[in-house]
């Protein structure tokens, strides 16, 4: 739920003046003329036109100050397009996605759905000439399945991320670059006291002796036994 901003401006010059004509009876009772001849009036008026000034300013941003603020959010390096409007959109955007990886499933969230878009991954290709990426990922904290590949040491503070690119081969190891880049992308955004290991899976053969298929009455059986095959494969 976003927070409502406050409205300061919330006060008119006519709100100003009647209010400081309602305490004159009290703080000043002997002052009974409160014409617009009267010099104290005019002093009164005069102090809410001025007070109605400084509400109108205190409940706006300057823009030096949004400039200052946008550059806080996105880092010193950070240069504005000339446009504030869209400068805003940016920001909002890069601060909804995703950064900072803690739980298991962050790690995974950001090697499956962020790692493609980096400049680092850019320079993996993958079989098909484009950014290698990770199809599926697997974290699992509390095991460092580089020393232990069994995974059946606990060792605190050490989180393991099992990764399958895309296009990998049947039980083939993805590529030794590949974990390594991506391990070092990830390490910028643990936790200082946690230890990161990057790691191939470990594939269990799985033997399908035979499946029946029930198929639409007006598809091709040829057809749909080899879209059926390919798709277990996958």
């Amino acid at each position: 739920m976003p927070i409502p901003v406050p409205i300061l401006d919330d006060r008119t010059f006519d709100d100003l003046v009647e209010e400081a004509l309602s305490r004159i009876p009290a703080l000043a009772p002997e002052w009974t003329d409160h014409n617009e001849s009267d010099p104290g009036i005019t002093l009164i008026e005069l102090f809410a036109w001025l007070t109605e000034q400084l509400l109108y300013r205190v409940d706006r941003i300057p823009a030096a100050n949004e400039e200052v603020f946008l550059r806080l959010l996105n880092g010193p390096d950070w240069s504005s397009t000339g446009d504030r409007e869209e400068d805003v959109r940016r920001t909002i955007r890069a601060l909804r996605e995703q950064y900072r990886a803690v739980t298991p499933d962050d790690f995974e969230y950001l090697a499956i759905r962020q790692w493609p878009r980096t400049d680092s991954a850019a320079a993996l290709i993958g079989t098909h000439g484009e950014p290698a990426r990770i199809l599926r990922a697997r974290c699992v904290a509390e095991v460092d399945l580089e020393l232990q590949p069994d995974g059946l040491e606990p060792a605190p503070g050490h989180v393991s991320l099992i990764v399958v690119p895309a296009g990998a081969a049947a039980e083939a190891p993805p590529p030794q670059e590949l974990l390594d880049g991506l391990e070092a992308w990830l390490d910028e955004r643990r936790l200082l006291t946690t230890r990161l290991h990057v790691v191939g899976p470990r594939y269990a053969a799985v033997r399908l002796a035979r499946a029946t298929l029930n198929i639409h009455e007006d598809a091709r059986a040829d057809q749909v036994g080899a879209e059926a095959v390919d798709a277990l494969r996958d």
